[in-house]
């Protein structure tokens, strides 16, 4: 199937228990992680049908974990589970080759450059659906549905040969799995610093042709600043329906809705500021396929909302999008896979401001786009893949894009060599035009070279990867600002004109000694560069980048674990002189745990910023010191 069958693992009812202190959470720190392989040894009631794990976003086919290349990982939701992983940009920020940077605390905007990209360069699934991108093309990260995932896919470098728009930095498709048997629920609640208090639900039912999930939660808090407090509800409904062997309905959808406040630099606070957020999706879809052919249709209808007060102006944002999307594959020989793949989409954006009651901007774009892709698998040591994009657009230019890799598997060595060369775009965001900016625009586009290598030993209990990159970008958008002293007006012009290359190495290395031990990190070395301006470092990239992670298992009923993280060498925008400063390095540690207290009832906690380390991922806007959590967790 297109739609990938891992195992459903159930979470445990998680209710507060008691207000938490950070010294009461510092106790209970010897309960740490379970290995991640082990995350689901408190068994679920629901299960699959036993198939092994295979990856979507590569290829938009199924592969097998060991025929993808190096530049591609998957984190099981287990995995997500054990360690605790409340958000989507947690998730993404323990992964090589992401920079991760929030303004402040929970909620807050977040930016994601992937290897050295931009934040509206890399596209966001829920389940192969494209999710809305917003005014600014870079997705608000904390409005993604993040309650129950069965797996995080990533592909890094160009992705747009397969899904079109922001591909020049990769793709991510966070996937929801529905059990193929039997019944499973769980609820959690949990407390913490800063009146924290979250809850969680999910339920799934498979019951003979029926398959079917639903999962939410509620979160607040007040965070650390004033004016900073953040509140968010999201309900995740997954359905399908088996009317045969090869025919398959199904319904993806979702709903999310956030209140922040904006609290402003620590420099320039704004005690007014606040943004509220309300996004949906349902997209239906059919699947048909038997041994040789394969074919997926969808439609997808998302609305995003995002009503704030800054600079003193109360405004509206509304997105709109249609889309309707095919694709056919046709295992033409043993050892060729072809696929073709067609989409069109209906994008409205409106800027309307609240306080006159009058429409600032609104603009209607199309796009329509074909993809061919073609996989040759001649013998168990050679793949190749080759396939070529066209897409048009009402408003911007005609992209053409391509991808070619190669991929040599050595069985006796368990070492797989990868190369690629391809090319992506990444069409202007919205908000180029929705403030006032004038003129005529082409995507921005990317050619990328990666070679790597991914290799297992010691009967596949050590595993490491190797990657070695290159982007070099083009057509990225830049303005010019002019003053009429007539009218003391403001106008920008925008237009492609500037430069840039993203270059690096990403390693990874996983370690699991013994079942009850597990050991792994990754560090990536970036330099970003804007060439059009004397080769000056991009910024928020950092030159280096470390995460780390040790888990363990000392009783059946006791899991521990501990992650860290060090960012160096990085520049950013003094929030003061607004000129490029270097910023400062920093190294931060993360404590979590769980026992189970009996079949039915866990107790979990963790410990965030371990060392209370004072940093800043983007310059003026403060991360939270140390703080704790705890809660109870229940499975049915």
């Amino acid at each position: 199937m297109l739609m990938t069958k891992q195992a459903f693992f159930i979470r445990r009812y998680r209710t507060a228990t008691t207000s938490l202190s950070t010294g009461i959470l510092l106790a209970f720190s010897g309960v740490l992680l379970a290995d991640a392989s082990e995350a689901n040894a408190f068994e679920t009631r629901a299960t699959t049908r036993e198939v092994e794990p295979t990856v979507v976003v590569s290829t938009r086919t199924p592969l097998p974990l060991d025929r993808v290349a190096p530049s591609v990982s998957v984190t099981d939701g287990a995995t997500l589970d054990a360690f605790q992983i409340r958000d989507f940009a947690a998730a993404l920020g323990r992964e090589a080759g992401f920079s991760v940077a929030t303004a402040g605390a929970p909620g807050a905007q977040t930016s994601i450059f992937v290897r050295g990209t931009n934040s509206n360069h890399t596209s966001f699934f829920l389940n192969g659906r494209r999710l809305n991108p917003g005014l600014a093309g870079n997705f608000n990260l904390p409005t993604i549905p993040f309650e129950n995932p069965g797996s995080v896919q990533i592909a890094r470098g160009p992705s747009s040969v397969l899904f079109g728009a922001e591909g020049i930095g990769g793709s991510v498709d966070l996937r929801q799995n529905l059990p193929h048997e039997g019944s499973a629920g769980f609820l959690e609640g949990e407390v913490g610093s800063y009146a924290y208090r979250r809850t969680r639900f999910g339920l799934q039912v498979a019951e003979e042709a029926l398959r079917f999930g639903l999962s939410g939660s509620f979160l607040e808090t007040d965070n650390a600043r004033d004016n900073n407090a953040y509140q968010r509800t999201s309900v995740v409904p997954q359905l399908e329906y088996v009317l045969s062997d090869a025919i398959t309905l199904e319904l993806v959808s979702s709903y999310v809705e956030s209140d922040l406040r904006l609290p402003g630099n620590r420099f320039n606070p704004t005690p007014l500021d606040f943004q509220e957020d309300q996004s949906w999706l349902l997209s239906p879809g059919i699947r048909i396929e038997n041994d040789d052919h394969r074919f997926q249709f969808f439609y997808a209808r998302s609305e995003a909302t995002i009503t704030g007060f800054t600079f003193g102006t109360l405004e509206r944002l509304t997105f709109e999008a249609d889309e309707l999307n095919a694709q056919y594959d046709w295992q033409a020989q043993d050892a060729l896979l072809l696929s073709v793949g067609a989409l069109l989409r209906d994008d409205t954006v409106e800027r309307f401001d609240v306080s006159t009651q009058s429409q600032a901007y609104r603009n209607q774009s199309t796009q329509a786009g074909i993809f061919l892709q073609g996989q040759y698998t001649p013998s168990e040591l050679w793949e190749f893949r080759l396939g070529g994009r066209a897409d048009r657009y009402s408003d911007y230019g005609n992209p053409l894009t391509g991808s070619a890799e190669v991929l040599l598997h050595l069985p006796a060595a368990n070492l797989t060599l990868f190369t690629r060369v391809a090319s992506a775009f990444a069409p202007p965001p919205e908000q180029t035009f929705a403030f006032g900016a004038e003129g005529s625009l082409d995507p921005e586009k990317t050619t990328s070279y990666e070679i790597g290598l991914r290799q297992s030993l010691r009967e596949d209990s050590l595993q490491w990867t190797a990657t070695v990159f290159r982007n070099d970008v083009k057509d990225l958008i830049d303005f010019e600002f002019n003053f009429d002293p007539i009218t003391s007006a403001f106008t920008s012009t925008a237009f492609n004109a500037r430069r840039a290359t993203t270059e690096g190495l990403e390693t990874s290395v996983q370690w699991s000694p013994t079942e009850y031990l597990s050991l792994s990190g990754n560090y990536t070395y970036l330099h970003a560069i804007d060439q059009d301006a004397s080769d000056r470092r991009l910024l928020r990239r950092p030159r280096h980048l470390v995460n780390l992670a040790l888990s363990t298992r000392p009783h059946d009923r006791l899991r521990m674990g501990l992650e860290g993280q060090a960012v160096i060498d990085r520049k950013d925008v003094d929030p003061q002189t607004f000129a490029s400063v270097n910023a400062p390095d920093y190294l931060v540690f993360r404590l979590v745990g769980e026992w189970q207290l009996n079949d039915t009832f866990s107790l979990f906690g963790r410990v965030e910023n371990l060392l209370d380390k004072d940093y800043e991922s983007i310059l003026g806007f403060p991360a939270l010191g140390r703080t704790g959590y705890i809660g109870l967790n229940a499975r049915f």
